[in-house]
């Protein structure tokens, strides 16, 4: 009995998808973490900020057992230097990056490098009262963002890892930022200068990963 060709191919694609699915891995994974000013954050002359802290949701397929690609969603706060006295004010980043990791070893202490890439959106809020009547302030910027990554996965089964890395986060906010200011019912726009978001980020969490 003959098969035509149509059969033949049918039946492999379906044998290699099969094949590439029984090795299909994906890892959902939740980070927490702190943020060290660099450059023009720690510059106090410019931004003068204090320490961040945050957190963020990770998600990963891996191509093999040592590549793997995905996306990273994470917000930090930081705090704010040398404000007049009266006055409160935040500062936060929010990175939502695709990735690239290598993993160097396939099991057990799993030291990796890689590359993410995305974009970074800043935010700031200071409030005062004046007389009575509170000012609130408001301004945001967003700009490309690029973070080589090194750290190190313990494997404890073949399912859960336990993360520790860390990223130089480079965020190109500079420009100019819009800001809001609310008081008393009325509200003005106006700019002001603003600078690139740079931090290092150290970051301790775990991963889960689904499938074969």
């Amino acid at each position: 009995m003959k098969m035509n060709f149509k059969k033949i191919t049918l039946i492999i694609a379906l044998a290699t998808v099969g094949a590439f699915s029984a090795k299909a891995q994906i890892s959902l994974g939740l980070t927490g973490g702190m943020g060290l000013p660099m450059g023009d954050m720690s510059d106090k002359n410019k931004m003068d900020l204090g320490n961040g802290f945050g957190g963020g949701l990770t998600a990963r397929y891996f191509l093999n057992e040592k590549m793997a690609v995905g996306l990273n969603l994470s917000y930090f706060s930081f705090a704010v230097n040398n404000i007049p006295s009266g006055v409160t004010a935040s500062y936060s980043n929010m990175p939502i990056t695709a990735a690239f990791d290598y993993y160097f070893m396939d099991e057990g202490i799993k030291p990796y490098a890689g590359l993410e890439a995305g974009f970074l959106y800043s935010s700031i809020k200071s409030s005062q009262t004046i007389s009575g009547i509170s000012v609130d302030v408001t301004g945001s910027k967003s700009g490309l963002l690029i973070a080589p990554v090194v750290g190190v996965a313990y494997g404890v089964n073949d399912a859960l890892d336990i993360l520790l890395n860390a990223k130089y986060m480079y965020g190109m906010t500079s420009g100019k930022m819009d800001l809001t200011a609310t008081a008393g019912g009325q509200t003005q726009n106006t700019t002001t200068d603003w600078y690139d978001a740079t931090f290092v980020n150290i970051n301790l969490g775990v991963s889960y990963k689904f499938g074969n």
